[in-house]
Formats: structure tokens, C-alpha cells, sequence
């Protein structure tokens, strides 16, 4: 099977039919002109006021490279509501296979993104997480997440950084920081745009939150709050997008977890997650 760059230059090449085969500088322009096109339609329709309805699935529920102890698979219904100035209003229901009570986790959240310049992002938010199944003091221990987030965009990468400060009866702290690339083809299978973005991701968190996460139920572990890398994780997700309609996310990943005591014993983690998104644009955002 041949590489989707090479069906994307194939691609390129059959519209110049009937004329001179380009040369490698005027492919590299019209490649130019094809992305710079498309993305400026992708950005359009960003910016316009949508209603989203989500769905997705994992074959392993995950988090910092953790599983609570329990194989299980995870299902996930939600809305999004986005206002072309930057806010955004979301509410997702979760479904995990392996606990008494099956609908284990709603969460709900508002977040604000803005642009600060043509390649930097800031957003902040708040979500809260209504737990379904345990004693009531676990599910409050970790319920309310403010979220810091910080993007920035260049050719050769993109950096992101998410900073949350998690309070419920504990108080905790987690940092992610992404390093991935984005590789863009258009007008392929079908797509207006398809994208596949290797990423590589560090998770660092206060003990409290890992052993949340962790399977260990008695832990001996003095200072509970010191902050450490939790989690080491690569990934390979590929986004189908039509603008405007729909947009199919999936993903491998491979975690690394990092144990943060000798009784946590851990091991890395392969799984992978798909979603599926339905986008409706709000009829006074089309005027």
C-alpha cells in the first residue's frame, strides 16, 4: 500500500492532466495553496456560533496511564454549545462497563479560548465531575477542575501546556505538557481534510491525585502532596473532517505510567479511543 503522501502528491498531479508534469517548486505551491485554502474554510466555520453533539469509545478506561484497578471499556453521550466569541458551554455523560452502577461519571463545564496572537491560544475553564458509584466521601474527594491552557503553534511543532487545580474534599494539581506534529492531507477518501498527529504527552501530578487513579486502596505514603511526573505517553490519533458536518476522531495510545511509590506496581498500557462528532450551525451565525 502506498503512503498517504504519495497518494496526496498523486492527487495533486492528476489535476494538472493534459498539461506539462509540474515541477517539484510548483507542486510545493500549489500543496501551499491547497492548505492555505481549506484551512481558511476550517477557521470560517470556526468562528461561527455551533451546537455539537459528541459521542465516543474506549477499549480501556485510562487516565494518567491508570485504570482504578478495573478492566473496563468506557462509552461517552455529550453536547457541546460554542459562541463564535470564544465560549464554550459542554455537558457529557459516561458510561463505564465494569462498575455496579454503569453510568459512572457526569461532567460539566464551561471554558473560554482566546487567540493572543496568529500562533498562540490561551483557554480557561471549569468543569465539575459527578461521580456515581463508591461511598459518597470518594466520590467527592477530586469533583471540581480549573483549567489553565496555554497553546502554541509553528511548523515544526505544537507545544501545549494544561495546567488544572482539582478541589473537592482533597485539594491536588496536574500539569500535562503535548508535543505533537501535525500531518495534513486534503481532499483525500473523501475528506475535506484529514490530519494525523503524533503526540507525545508528560503528565505530572500531586501523589494524591496518581493514587485516586491508582488501584492501591491502603497506601503508606507520608507526604501525599509532592508533585511528580505520573505519566509518560505516546499516541497516534488521526482526525477525518468534513466542515461543516462531521468530524471522526481515533486514536492508539500507549501509556507509560510512572509508579510513585514502590507498592504501585504498574505497566504500560496500550488502548485506543474513537469519537464522533455532528456539527449544527446556529441559523442567526449563517447571516
Amino acid at each position: 500500500m502506498r503512503p498517504l503522501s504519495t497518494i496526496f502528491f498523486i492527487y495533486i498531479f492528476w489535476q494538472q492532466a493534459d498539461a506539462q508534469t509540474p515541477t517539484v517548486s510548483l507542486a510545493h505551491w500549489k500543496k501551499n495553496q491547497l492548505k492555505n485554502k481549506f484551512d481558511s474554510i476550517e477557521e470560517a466555520f470556526e468562528k461561527k456560533t455551533q451546537f455539537q453533539l459528541q459521542s465516543g469509545f474506549m477499549n480501556k478506561v485510562i487516565f494518567a496511564g491508570r485504570d482504578f484497578g478495573v478492566n473496563q471499556s468506557g462509552a461517552t453521550l455529550g453536547a457541546l454549545y460554542h459562541h463564535r466569541s470564544g465560549i464554550n458551554i459542554e455537558s457529557s455523560g459516561n458510561y463505564w462497563s465494569g462498575m455496579p452502577n454503569r453510568y459512572a461519571l457526569t461532567e460539566v463545564g464551561a471554558y473560554y479560548e482566546k487567540p493572543l496572537a496568529e500562533n498562540f491560544y490561551l483557554s480557561s475553564g471549569y468543569w465539575h465531575l459527578f461521580y456515581h458509584n463508591g461511598e459518597k466521601e470518594e466520590r467527592n474527594e477530586f469533583t471540581n477542575f480549573f483549567m489553565f491552557d496555554g497553546s502554541w503553534y509553528h511548523p515544526l511543532a505544537f507545544i501545549n501546556i494544561s495546567y488544572y487545580f482539582i478541589k473537592g474534599n482533597e485539594a491536588a494539581h496536574r500539569l500535562d505538557v503535548n508535543l505533537s506534529k501535525s500531518l495534513d492531507f486534503y481532499r483525500l477518501l473523501g475528506a475535506d481534510k484529514i490530519s494525523i498527529d503524533p503526540t507525545f504527552t508528560v503528565t505530572f501530578a500531586t501523589v494524591n491525585y496518581l493514587i485516586f487513579l491508582s488501584s492501591l486502596i491502603f497506601p503508606s505514603i507520608e507526604n501525599d502532596g509532592n508533585f511528580k511526573i505520573g505519566n509518560y505517553e505516546f499516541s497516534l490519533p488521526v482526525t477525518y473532517k468534513k466542515f461543516g458536518k462531521f468530524e471522526i476522531n481515533t486514536a492508539w495510545h500507549y501509556a507509560m505510567p510512572v509508579p510513585f511509590s514502590e507498592e504501585e506496581k504498574v505497566h504500560p498500557i496500550s488502548y485506543f479511543t474513537i469519537g464522533i462528532a455532528r456539527t449544527l450551525y446556529l441559523h442567526k451565525s449563517l447571516k
